[in-house]
């Protein structure tokens, strides 16, 4: 199996869940001697994941300072605009947690595409050691799916300049869902991470997620997967 799939009866007990494994996740890692580098997502269940990642700190020792933050897709908007997936982020858990602007490497949605795509790239090289593959090795990049099976902003249809992007970062030029211009990881990056969560959650998905938990996905989330030796999917 290329996934473990793990259900919920609701959208705060998946993220209750989510926020206590990556805590833990967090503790180990640092134990370890190492620093822990997330990719953050938007949408709705990330959001209350961060809700309750910081509650929990009000009981947990948690060791944040030694947590780089980074994205998994972005809006070219600026971070003012409530489409910004850094500005949600910002508020429900980077403020809350007081995380040090050095350890914050948002992605650059107000800048042109290009530079911001650059700039990404060699933040993620710099901060993160490279695995096998040679790429940075971030140890748990944060998905989630929409009801045509796009996760990050890999959406179906794409052409090989997206799908055989070999780079962590990558131009989109025409989302089909507003606002057209994003800046997303790639599915090499993707592949590369040391974990990787997708949570799911809302009704009209049933379709997309048997897809992309078959053995012949054609969907993006399914390709991610494919990609993959594990990844953790987390559905309420």
């Amino acid at each position: 199996m290329k996934h473990s799939l793990l259900r919920f009866g609701s959208d705060t007990e998946l993220a209750r869940a989510a926020a206590s494994d990556w805590i833990e996740a967090i503790n180990q890692r640092v134990a370890a001697g190492r620093r822990f580098s997330v990719g953050l997502s938007g949408g709705r269940i990330p959001l209350a994941l961060f809700r309750e990642a910081v509650v929990q700190s009000t009981r947990k020792s948690v060791p944040w300072q030694a947590v780089d933050f980074f994205w998994v897709d972005e809006r070219c908007v600026p971070t003012t605009d409530d489409q910004s997936n850094f500005k949600f982020a910002e508020e429900l858990l980077l403020k809350p947690l007081q995380i040090p602007a050095h350890n914050i490497f948002r992605l650059r949605g107000e800048i042109p595409q290009a530079d911001a795509v650059t700039l990404a790239n060699s933040q993620l090289r710099e901060n993160v050691p490279a695995g096998v593959g040679g790429l940075p090795e971030v140890d748990l990049v944060l998905l989630g799916m929409g009801e045509d099976g796009h996760s990050a902003s890999l959406f179906p249809g794409a052409g090989p300049e997206v799908v055989d992007c070999t780079e962590p970062f990558l131009a989109v030029q025409s989302s089909p869902k507003p606002p057209p211009e994003r800046i997303t990881m790639s599915y090499a990056q993707i592949a590369a991470a040391k974990d990787a969560w997708v949570l799911i959650a809302g009704p009209g998905k049933e379709a997309a997620l048997a897809d992309v938990l078959s053995d012949s996905p054609t969907l993006p989330l399914g390709r991610m997967i494919q990609s993959r030796r594990a990844t953790r999917v987390l559905l309420a």
